[in-house]
C-alpha cells in the first residue's frame, strides 16, 4: 500500500472521542500546490487534527472501513471525526473545489456537516511548475512519487495550457467562495512554506490554537515531492516556445 493511502488506515487515527470537535480547520486549496506535505507538517505538530482528503469520495471509497460508511454519509462525518480528532479538539481536512461538486452531486447531505471555524488557504505562486505537476498527475495517473507503473506521458502544450487555466478557473471559484461566505482565510503560499516550515506552521498554530507552539510531536511518514529533469525539460519547452512564438508578443 502506498503511503499516501496508508495515513487514512486505523494505525493514524486519534483516540476515539466522545463529542464533536471544538474547532474545524479547512484547507482550501488547487491540485499540486504542494499541499499534502503542507498537510503533513501541521499533522506531525499534534494540535492541528490530521489534515487529509477526506471529502474526497473516490479516494475513500478505497478503504472498506470508509467505504462502507459513506452509504451512510452524516454517519461517515461523524465517526470520522471521533476517529480524526486530536486530543486538543481540533479536527482538520482538506478541500478542493472539485470535492464540493462531487459531494453536490453524490452526497449532498454531507455539505451542512463542511462547516470550518477556521481556513487556511494554500496556493503557489510559481503556476507553470504547479501545471507541469497537474498535467503530468491527470496524464500518468500517478499523483505521487513511487507509484508503480505510471502510464507514459510526453510533452503536450495544449495540455499543459489547459492545467493553467484549470487552476485559474478553480483558484477564481475559491475567491468567489470567499466572497459569497465572508470568509477571511489566513493565506500561505507553497514557496513561503518550504523558505520557513517552520514560522509558517507556527502562523497557522497561532491562527487556530492561540498560545501554542508548533512542535513534532507526532511520526507521520514522509511522502517524497515528485521533481525530475521532466519537469524542468517540460518548463524549458514551454517557455521556449512562449519566446518564440509571434502571437506572445503582445502577452
Amino acid at each position: 500500500m502506498h503511503t499516501s493511502l496508508l495515513l487514512y488506515t486505523e494505525a493514524f487515527d486519534y483516540p476515539r472521542r466522545h463529542g464533536p470537535p471544538i474547532k474545524q480547520l479547512m484547507i482550501a486549496t488547487v491540485p499540486r500546490s504542494g499541499s499534502t506535505a503542507f498537510c503533513l507538517e501541521l499533522w506531525r505538530t499534534g494540535l492541528l487534527g490530521a489534515p487529509l482528503e477526506y471529502t474526497n469520495l473516490e479516494l475513500m471509497n478505497q478503504d472498506p472501513r470508509w467505504r462502507k460508511l459513506l452509504r451512510r454519509e452524516l454517519q461517515f462525518w461523524r465517526e470520522l471525526q471521533r476517529l480524526r480528532t486530536g486530543t486538543n479538539g481540533v479536527f482538520a481536512y482538506k478541500f478542493f473545489v472539485q470535492g464540493y461538486i462531487e459531494i453536490l452531486s453524490r452526497k449532498p447531505k454531507l455539505l451542512p456537516c463542511i462547516s470550518p471555524t477556521h481556513v487556511v488557504y494554500f496556493t503557489r505562486n510559481d503556476k507553470l511548475a504547479q501545471a507541469i505537476s497537474y498535467s503530468r498527475a491527470i496524464r500518468s495517473g500517478a499523483w505521487f512519487a513511487n507509484v508503480s507503473a505510471p502510464k507514459p506521458c510526453a510533452y503536450d502544450e495544449a495540455h499543459l495550457q489547459e492545467c493553467l487555466d484549470l487552476l485559474s478557473r478553480q483558484e477564481e471559484s475559491w475567491e468567489h467562495v470567499f466572497d459569497i461566505t465572508k470568509m477571511s482565510p489566513l493565506r500561505v503560499t507553497y514557496e513561503d512554506f518550504m523558505s520557513a516550515p517552520d514560522a509558517v506552521v507556527q502562523t497557522v498554530l497561532g491562527y487556530v490554537v492561540p498560545g501554542s507552539r508548533a512542535r513534532q510531536s507526532l511520526w507521520i511518514p514522509q511522502i517524497e515531492i515528485q521533481r525530475d529533469a521532466v519537469s524542468e525539460d517540460w518548463r524549458r519547452r514551454f517557455f521556449a516556445h512562449v519566446v518564440h512564438d509571434p502571437r506572445s508578443a503582445d502577452g
